[in-house]
């Protein structure tokens, strides 16, 4: 190579490799000697311009923003091409992103700063290739380059007067050396600082915030977010096949990210967390369940920062999945009123992770005034969903009867077959019910059958009642009530859902005169009608105060989210126990506890998260709590006080309702008084007679029953009905009062539950 090209490519390579700009992204709450060594190793590179480190905003353990800036302006003390500068984003990752979207110029080179190993080169080679030109956020003229730090190596404690010596380096160590106040211990995590009073200057800091025990929520630095992209990667097909089983809503929220992705449009912080909140469900659903914990903003991230995610949107994906003008001709009545047999399970509110406490506060208020969007009674009968294929009657039990086209669907004769193990006057109220149907549903013409019906693929989804059968709620009526019909596809999924159809149903069988068969009566479940109840004020007071008790207790906002309280419960229960065993548990294995316990999470499995527990005596109790069933009794303690909210306020609800179904609601009340008083003096008899002691289990199942229903209002709490479908802010929840502590004693001695 002659003197001129040497110099024209010595030129080229300069204009790369020298005046990068190294960002280092991270929480540093608080920075420890690790982060020191990092970026005092960036800065002895000669092509290095200058190190920016950007500090998260979100506070962890009592050290906020603030914290750290200050004791980076300690530990930088001497330093030139080091500087400090707040996160704009929540994820201190993406406002390395942002940071070049938004400052870099034309000329000018960047870099993420990282050691060269396992997942930190894994995050460095994504940030590049992201920046190139076929990248998502490649800009012109701005070259982004590979600079990991080679000479970057683990950090090892030395000198403690503890058993930490020859560990490598930790915050949580840090933390743990603060929370004792130990700072001969707190000078090992920075073992470059020499100057005493620059030490003690940094102790202080951190000294005078309070440590707190839990966490508000999962922390969005990388790790955590690389952590939760590759359990995302391992779901995501799953999570594509269940968006199209979706109803209109959520299949909107997902064209509106994928239509940004794809045409490179910049939505509000505002948009992003609606559109990540609107897809947790589905990501459940789909296996993703660290999505009940995520916030709606990270949601988006994670998916819109896949590649897998930015291939499928293809135009046979969006074709697959639907136009927003097809989803708009849904019926808006997507209602599903479903529980028990085919219908499914309907949720508590108290269940619903995505609820934030305004929600709740709403929700109080629109009951208590009989406000509420949607309410219909929920009937404690049998489930029966009904359709007609091919000129026979057929029902569904289970899901697998309602596929193909009610392919599996019962006739009255398969019924009988399958419902032999059953008591004659149960198994007779089904067949006598089937009867019924079969002879008022012959009487209606052919359009009528394929219009309420479409030959298998539409069900009615009914409760039976009659007097014979009847659980805990006395009805005294022998009736067929019709909550919808559900329309379902090849898999059986519920597709549409029609609440007007009973009623038009109803109106069919009265024209006909087939309304009232030989054993039923076949009605539409009318609509109940809610009032303000007597003492609005004084039940609100009650409920809110209980409320923000939850609230203060665990330091939530308004804004906060069900998933939150649960998180925050779990969090402090499980690092008080490990308290005990003197083990500080690190982040990563403290989330994945909580998911395990809190949520039911099955990643990773029990088996993989107990190796990850490095403290035998914490695993033993661990270990404990799961096979002995304490992780069940303590999901009863942790969801107790919200529990108790949503039942008084069914109490007080269904005590102001009018137009039960109930023929006379005063002898059914006696009647369900008198069959709650026997079962308790069985359960007591029985305890008697077997010996039992105060902790054995159907002692112990009575007080914890009986302490329920003696908090909402004790027997004079008891209605005559299960309690009420209602719908709040587009979803449906069930109030069911005092008659869940009553069904769990009743049912105990009934049915051996």
């Amino acid at each position: 190579m002659n003197g001129l090209a040497k110099f024209l490519v010595d030129s080229i390579l300069n204009e790369v490799e020298e005046g990068i700009t190294v960002m280092l992204p991270g929480g540093f709450k608080p920075p420890h000697e690790g982060h020191l060594m990092l970026a005092k190793g960036y800065e002895d590179m000669p092509q290095v311009k200058e190190v920016v480190i950007l500090v998260g905003p979100k506070e962890r353990d009592g050290i906020t923003l603030e914290d750290s800036e200050k004791i980076w302006e300690k530990l930088l003390a001497g330093t030139k091409k080091i500087r400090v500068e707040r996160s704009k984003y929540p994820s201190p990752l993406l406002t390395a992103y942002k940071y070049i979207e938004e400052k870099g110029q034309p000329g000018e080179s960047y870099a993420l700063g990282s050691s060269s190993k396992g997942s930190d080169y894994d995050r460095i080679r994504g940030f590049v290739d992201q920046h190139q030109d076929d990248g998502k956020y490649s800009k012109d003229g701005v070259s982004v380059v590979e600079l990991p730090l080679d000479k970057s190596k683990p950090l090892y404690y030395k000198g403690r007067t503890d058993d930490q010596n020859g560990k490598p380096t930790s915050a949580s160590q840090l933390r743990s050396d603060l929370a004792a106040q130990d700072f001969e211990n707190f000078k090992t995590n920075y073992p470059s600082i020499t100057s005493d009073q620059q030490l003690r200057d940094i102790f202080d800091i951190l000294s005078k915030k309070k440590i707190k025990e839990s966490h508000s929520q999962s922390t969005l630095d990388e790790a955590n977010l690389r952590k939760y992209y590759d359990a995302l990667k391992i779901t995501f097909k799953s999570f594509m096949d269940k968006l199209k089983q979706e109803g209109r809503e959520t299949k909107d929220a997902f064209l509106k990210m994928a239509s940004a992705i794809k045409d490179g449009k910049k939505l509000t912080k505002q948009e992003k967390t609606e559109i990540g909140d609107q897809l947790k469900d589905v990501l459940k659903l789909a296996g993703f369940t660290a999505a009940s914990v995520l916030p709606g903003g990270v949601i988006y991230l994670l998916l819109a920062r896949m590649p897998l995610f930015q291939k499928t949107l293809t135009p046979s994906a969006f074709q697959d999945i639907g136009t927003p003008e097809e989803f708009l001709a849904i019926s808006e009545s997507r209602t599903l009123l479903k529980e028990g047999g085919a219908a499914g399970h309907m949720a508590h509110p108290y269940e619903d992770m995505d609820m934030t406490f305004d929600d709740i506060e709403d929700m109080i208020e629109a009951a208590l005034t009989g406000k509420v969007e949607y309410a219909q009674e929920k009937l404690d009968g049998q489930n029966l969903m009904v359709t007609y294929k091919d000129g026979k009657v057929l029902s569904a039990r289970n899901k697998g009867q309602l596929k193909n086209s009610a392919e599996k669907a019962m006739t009255k004769n398969d019924m009988e077959k399958s419902m032999q193990h059953l008591p004659d006057n149960v198994r007779n109220a089904f067949l006598d019910a089937m009867q019924d149907m079969t002879d008022a549903i012959s009487k209606l013409d052919p359009t009528e059958k394929e219009e309420f019906f479409g030959n298998g693929t539409k069900f009615i989804n009914m409760e039976l009642l009659h007097p014979s059968s009847e659980n805990v709620a006395a009805y005294g009526v022998t009736q067929l009530r019709m909550h919808n019909v559900q329309e379902y596809d090849e898999s059986g999924n519920v597709v549409g859902s029609d609440s007007q159809a009973p009623t038009k149903i109803q109106q069919a069988l009265d024209r006909v005169e087939a309304s009232k068969q030989s054993t039923y009566e076949i009605r539409a479940t009318d609509l109940v009608n809610l009032k303000q109840t007597k003492d609005y004020e004084k039940q609100k007071e009650e409920l809110l105060k209980e409320l923000n008790n939850i609230r203060g207790k665990y330091q939530l906002t308004k804004g906060d989210k069900l998933g939150l309280y649960f998180q925050n419960y779990w969090s402090a229960f499980i690092k008080n126990n490990a308290k005990t065993y003197k083990y500080d548990v690190p982040d990563d294995v403290l989330q994945n506890i909580i998911n395990s316990c809190a949520f039911g999470s099955k990643d990773p499995n029990l088996r993989v998260l107990k190796k990850s527990i490095d403290n035998p005596e914490f695993l033993q109790w661990f270990s404990a709590m799961d096979k002995g069933g304490g992780v069940r009794d303590q999901k009863k303690i942790a969801v107790e006080p919200v529990e108790d909210i949503f039942l008084k306020l069914g109490v007080f609800v269904l005590k102001s309702l009018e137009g039960l179904v109930a023929i006379n609601p005063n002898d059914s009340i006696v009647k369900m008084k008198r069959e709650l008083a026997s079962s308790i003096e069985q359960l007591k008899t029985k305890a008697n007679n077997d010996k039992l002691q105060d902790d054995d289990a159907p002692l112990r199942f009575l007080k914890a029953q009986l302490k329920r229903l003696e908090k909402i209002g004790g027997f004079d709490a008891i209605v005559p009905s299960e309690g009420i479908v209602f719908k709040h802010k587009g979803k449906l929840y069930k109030l069911t009062g005092a008659f869940a502590p009553v069904n769990q004693i009743i049912g105990y001695i009934k049915f051996g539950r």
